[in-house]
């Protein structure tokens, strides 16, 4: 997908080596945003891997200044992933997954992104949590199922360096309370799998000036037809009565007709046993009139 006024980047999710399907969220769960924004909603199920595409065509917008970059941020349940730079150079790039430092220096291991179910469970007494254990429970929810790209504009070069990677832990099995979800069709998380060494790259800061975000909100098929996204299944119609017979054997249609016809030999024993004890009654009503004496 693209964002309005940013005709040059587009951003797409792959799963399977697929772009994954892109919905458009009914007008009613259109959000307000600073930055010029595009939402879309894709389908996501449990363990699949992916991966988060951006493309810079400077075919479609010229670019106006020759040492103009854009860096793309990537975040994940509203943790932040990573960061690259797009140029003429160098314009695509694939978000794989996050990465720490190892005790090898110059090494780096490489997680993959793995959507994982999400589980409910009934709250808490609230005395038991303190107000940071609450504030971070809505946090969570509020940012869960969300795939976030940041688009920057960057100008100046500032300094030329290493990389500092933050150490990003393997998340445990998340519950969330039933309160916390209620009304939020959310159903997946995401989770990184084991890492791939890789080597420790060269990185230039920039100032930067946020220009667009594009969203995508991923969910499990049911959760996006409980949100009105994709329409819900139709209920299946009835077998026809000749479908029904056609899928009977011959015992069954033996059987049935049996059935039939001991219910229509009772029928015609009750009308005549009726018929026969029936009394009909006549009623005369004289209109002649008796002579006066």
């Amino acid at each position: 997908m693209e964002v309005p006024g940013l005709p040059r980047i587009s951003a797409h999710v792959i799963i399977n080596g697929q772009v994954a399907k892109e919905y458009a969220p009914p007008e009613f769960l259109e959000e307000e945003a600073n930055l010029p924004t595009r939402i879309r909603y894709i389908e996501s199920q449990s363990g699949q891997t992916y991966t988060v595409r951006v493309k810079l065509d400077d075919r479609k917008a010229p670019l106006q200044f020759p040492d103009f970059k854009f860096s793309i941020n990537l975040y994940v349940d509203g943790e932040h992933i990573e960061g690259h730079f797009l140029t003429r150079h160098e314009s695509r790039y694939e978000f794989v997954g996050p990465c720490h430092r190892t005790s090898v220096p110059e090494q780096l291991m490489r997680q993959k992104l793995v959507f994982a179910p999400i589980s409910a469970v009934e709250s808490e007494p609230t005395a038991k949590k303190t107000a940071l254990q609450k504030g971070e429970e809505a946090r969570v929810v509020k940012d869960i199922g969300t795939l976030r790209i940041e688009v920057v504009k960057n100008l100046a070069l500032l300094k030329k360096g290493k990389l500092s990677y933050k150490m990003i832990r393997e998340k445990p099995k998340l519950t969330i309370s039933e309160k916390l979800i209620k009304g939020k069709a959310i159903s997946h998380r995401t989770v990184f799998s084991e890492g791939t060494i890789e080597g420790d790259p060269t990185v230039y800061y920039y100032d930067y000036t946020p220009l667009a975000d594009f969203i995508f909100r991923y969910r499990s098929h049911r959760a996006l037809q409980q949100e009105f996204i994709i329409p819900r299944t139709p209920s299946p119609e009835p077998p026809s009565v000749s479908q029904e017979i056609d899928s009977m054997s011959a015992a069954d249609i033996k059987r049935l007709a049996e059935r039939m016809l001991a219910i229509d030999r009772q029928d015609v024993k009750r009308v005549k046993r009726e018929s026969s004890t029936s009394e009909r009654r006549r009623v005369f009503i004289d209109l002649v009139d008796e002579p006066d004496e």
